[in-house]
């Protein structure tokens, strides 16, 4: 009961969020899983109890051991089967809340309409460098004069975060530390929004075209100020931001009539973006290369082809692992809610931070990968020079590692090492025993000599 009194309190944002756009409520829900699993834990304490009183009413011992054995085993299943019962039940409450505080349908979020809303302004906008020097301490830059950032020959990377979060989510350094590892000369450019960002969903999906056009316009400032080749210049958004992402490359594309090389989306906000024309939402033609990662289509995210190259690990809506729920972990009430969401991040710094690892096909549908009817090519997802097209599907792991692939690398690896220890250890035995003969040897060879 006290977990699922925590479950309750940690939804009570999400509750007001459901009455502000008539959504089903959250903490209802939660509270009937509460009814069921107290029913459930007195149901097995039952059976176990009345296993006790039948084991006490047999008088041969043996009887009665079995009888309580019986009993115990008895009320065991009774409290397994509840706990699975409540289990399914928060997983489809879970569902509900899932499917219900952003649901989609036809494009538009239920309660939600399109607004107009004030543009954001330079101020509420940051933008901070990473170096190889300060990867754990990023400095903020001068927004109008970024001598810092200008100061390479390497690829600048800007990661642009979404809605209800800030440059201090954890794989905004994750994927910094991994971006600058592959290439000390690489930038990386967090794009700070958070103020915004944290309005409601609406409000939030308006500002993301005036913060891309900041975002643009300080690129335009990188490449005709201080010289720097636009097909140096990455954008990499999540959620709204990837959204932002591409408009950061039409307001580039409307200055200059040049097109950025390449945009990164993960999971790109599909809410209030599916019923826009293309003009107003992420497309293939913002830049050269529009690499597009999908992980909870239909829901938080865009559902649909809008890249280049489309990717669709396990069809691109629902992740496996994001609905384990453990009663005796409360985070894990929480966690299922966004992790289809987030998962796009989870593949993309596996992916970038191991070669090779997340291989796609070129498939028509994910039905069509699953029953292997495919076209003969193949893209690593992690690949940030491929220049491939289409829609590519693959199956990940359930944890991590979530690529099939690496797991197989990483399972082959643990087995040679554990031959090659019980090579070592048969090598150890086998000197052991001949130390042991020869010990034997020289002792016999000693008493025959005092003979």
């Amino acid at each position: 009961m006290k977990a699922i009194s925590f479950f309750i309190l940690i939804f009570l944002t999400a509750g007001a969020y459901a009455g502000m756009f008539n959504l089903p409520n959250p903490i209802k829900i939660a509270e009937n899983i509460a009814t069921k699993v107290d029913e459930g834990t007195k149901a097995g304490t039952v059976g176990i109890v009345e296993g006790l009183k039948k084991g006490a009413e047999v008088t041969h011992v043996a009887d009665a051991g079995k009888a309580i054995s019986n009993g115990v085993s008895k009320g065991a299943d009774v409290a397994q089967k509840v706990n699975e019962k409540a289990t399914k039940g928060t997983k489809t409450a879970l569902g509900k809340v899932h499917n219900g505080v952003f649901d989609v349908e036809n494009g538009v979020v239920t309660g939600i309409d399109e607004v107009i809303g004030t543009p954001v302004n330079a101020n509420e906008v940051t933008f901070y460098l990473v170096t190889a020097d300060n990867v754990d301490n990023p400095t903020k830059i001068d927004y109008l004069k970024p001598d810092e950032l200008a100061q390479t020959k390497g690829k600048i990377f800007f990661i642009i975060h979404g809605w209800m979060a800030s440059r201090n989510t954890s794989w905004f350094h994750d994927l910094s530390a991994i971006l600058i590892k592959a290439n000390p000369e690489n930038r990386v450019l967090q794009v700070n929004w958070d103020k915004p960002a944290s309005d409601n969903y609406a409000l939030a999906a308006f500002k993301t075209e005036s913060v891309g056009n900041l975002v643009g316009i300080l690129i335009n400032r990188l490449v005709t100020e201080y010289k720097i080749p636009s097909d140096n210049i990455v954008l990499i958004g999540h959620s709204l931001g990837g959204q932002i992402s591409g408009w950061a490359a039409k307001k580039f594309k409307e200055i200059t009539g040049n097109t950025l090389p390449r945009i990164i989306a993960l999971d790109p906000a599909g809410p209030l973006f599916l019923l826009r024309p293309d003009s107003r939402r992420l497309n293939k033609h913002d830049a050269k290369v529009v690499m597009v990662i999908h992980s909870d289509g239909g829901k938080l995210g865009f559902p649909t082809s809008c890249g280049t190259i489309d990717f669709y690990p396990n069809g691109g809506s629902n992740q496996p692992g994001c609905w384990s729920v453990d009663l005796a972990r409360i985070s894990s009430y929480v966690e299922p809610v966004t992790c289809d969401h987030s998962r796009a991040w989870d593949f993309f710094l596996e992916a970038v931070n191991s070669t090779g690892s997340f291989l796609s096909r070129k498939c028509k549908s994910f039905g069509d990968f699953q029953k292997n009817i495919c076209e003969a090519v193949e893209v690593a997802m992690g690949d940030l020079e491929t220049l491939a097209q289409g829609s590519f599907y693959l199956e990940t792991n359930h944890e991590r590692p979530y690529s099939k692939f690496l797991k197989r690398i990483v399972d082959h690896v643990k087995a040679d090492v554990e031959k090659v220890e019980e090579h070592i250890d048969r090598i150890r035995h086998k000197s052991s025993a001949q130390d042991e003969d020869i010990h034997k040897s020289s002792t016999e060879s000693d008493v025959k000599s005092e003979a």
